[in-house]
């Protein structure tokens, strides 16, 4: 092999200590999948709660709406 060729080829070889520009956009790209994944998750939950909190109160209200209106002989 020529010194020149083998030069060139030596030179288009990545340096070990430099990582992989595809590599390190594979990882930025899942980790921006993985923040909107959690973002979609967080959001799912809380707005779960808030429904099952807010089910939770209307059904409270109900109870002690219904319990104002129970007559004074039921006691």
């Amino acid at each position: 092999m020529r010194p020149e060729t083998r030069n060139k080829r030596l030179k288009k070889r990545p340096s070990p200590h430099q990582p992989f520009p595809t590599i390190v956009e594979n990882v930025e790209n899942l980790e921006f999948i993985r923040k909107s994944l959690w973002k979609n998750f967080e959001t799912f939950v809380f707005e779960v709660l808030k429904t099952v909190s807010r089910q939770a109160l209307d059904q409270a209200i109900k109870r002690l709406h219904s319990f104002q209106h129970v007559p004074d002989q039921a006691f």
